[in-house]
């Protein structure tokens, strides 16, 4: 088997907020490094694009003039993930981090571009 391990995929995204907005949801594709789970540090990451993740809003304000309208909102998103892992030997638990980033580009009835990213750190367990 090749190493290291590349997987092209199929995605869902499927997104929220607390500002007004519709959920967002998606098909689109991808390719994935899963981290290898031995001993020592292992690189992975991931790359998604969603050419148009969409939902439909209506307007609530009684003061706006498109009071009742609905309306279709559409983005093209892009995932990014890169990071590292850290596996001991003969311990189940491993460590890992990195980086995540998103970018929302306005495609239909969207105000505008939207850019989410930042570092994490967590654990797993490997069985």
């Amino acid at each position: 088997m090749a190493k290291p391990l590349v997987y092209l995929g199929l995605g869902y995204v499927s997104t929220g907020n607390n500002y007004g907005y519709p959920r967002l949801t998606g098909l689109g594709v991808g390719v994935e490094k899963l981290p290898d789970l031995t001993p020592g540090l292992s690189l992975y990451g991931s790359a998604f694009y969603y050419p148009s993740a969409s939902g439909n809003y209506t307007v609530t304000s009684a003061t706006s003039s498109n009071y009742g309208k609905s309306y279709h909102q559409q983005y093209q998103i892009t995932k990014l993930d890169i990071g590292v892992a850290l596996v001991l030997r003969h311990f189940p638990v491993y460590l890992y981090g990195g980086f995540s980033a998103d970018q929302y580009a306005a495609k239909q009835n969207a105000p505008i571009g939207q850019t989410h990213n930042g570092p994490y750190i967590g654990l797993g367990i490997k069985f």
